[in-house]
């Protein structure tokens, strides 16, 4: 097949399913500031070096991940990314942002980001590793960390500890 040129002009709307595909060393430069070159894709630049390469400006989130509706989210509901080492679904991690109650109940605009690995052994779910709450507190090895830091296990310091509160033996 020869090279073919695809322009958009004005509003592009489209109701078909899939998306474009670029074979070749041709691309796709658009207005708005994407550009698809060699396989990558650009936003905000001319040339990416990457498979994805977002350029902004300081002081601007330039990533938003967020659900398709404010409706019906359910404890434990998540938006985020995942990172895979194969192409199945095992030796992942991601990064999540959960629910913590169901809507209708007030409280679930306090969700936690939560770190997941899975063990190389396993094919199963990920487990979370560490957990940041939307008041502050960090869990290691929990998700429901009660205090600024909550370690769930053995921890070991190679340097020093330095405790500069009031400490209480139990």
């Amino acid at each position: 097949l020869a090279p073919a040129t695809f322009y958009v002009s004005g509003v592009a709307s489209s109701s078909f399913e899939g998306g474009i595909n670029v074979k070749g060393n041709g691309g796709i430069t658009s207005a708005s500031g994407l550009i698809v070159s060699a396989g990558n894709v650009g936003i905000g630049m001319t040339y990416p070096a990457n498979k994805v390469t977002v350029q902004t400006e300081f002081n601007v989130d330039a990533l938003n991940i967020k659900p398709n509706s404010d409706s019906g989210i359910l404890a434990g509901d998540y938006v985020g990314i995942k990172f895979q080492m194969r192409n199945s679904n095992d030796y992942m991690g991601a990064i999540r942002l959960l629910s913590k109650y169901a809507s209708g109940i007030g409280e679930y605009l306090q969700p936690r980001l939560g770190f997941f690995t899975e063990n190389v052994d396993s094919a199963g779910s990920p487990l979370e590793r560490l957990s940041i709450l939307s008041g502050g507190n960090i869990g290691i090895a929990t998700t429901v960390p009660g205090t600024i830091l909550d370690v769930h296990g053995f921890a070991n310091i190679a340097g020093n500890l330095n405790i500069s509160a009031t400490s209480t033996a139990t």
